[in-house]
């Protein structure tokens, strides 16, 4: 193939979470959250050879973890 363009449609994306803080002590603060982002988005890719269209798995599988300290 001498020349190849790629085209990518949009895609609604969805992302259910759970999260929670956590107390570890007076001034200082856990957050955990984890989520699954769904998203399949249409790809076409075409060249002289011809044009392939398929639909992706861009799914994701996320796990946050974050830490707080408390001034006052």
């Amino acid at each position: 193939a001498s020349t190849v363009t790629t085209d990518a449609s949009n895609s609604f994306a969805l992302m259910p979470e759970l999260s929670s803080w956590l107390d570890v002590g007076r001034k200082i603060g856990l957050r955990v959250s984890v989520g699954y982002m769904v998203a399949r988005p249409g790809v076409t890719v075409s060249s002289s050879l011809g044009r392939d269209h398929r639909h992706i798995n861009a799914d994701v599988l996320m796990l946050k973890i974050g830490a707080v300290y408390s001034v006052f």
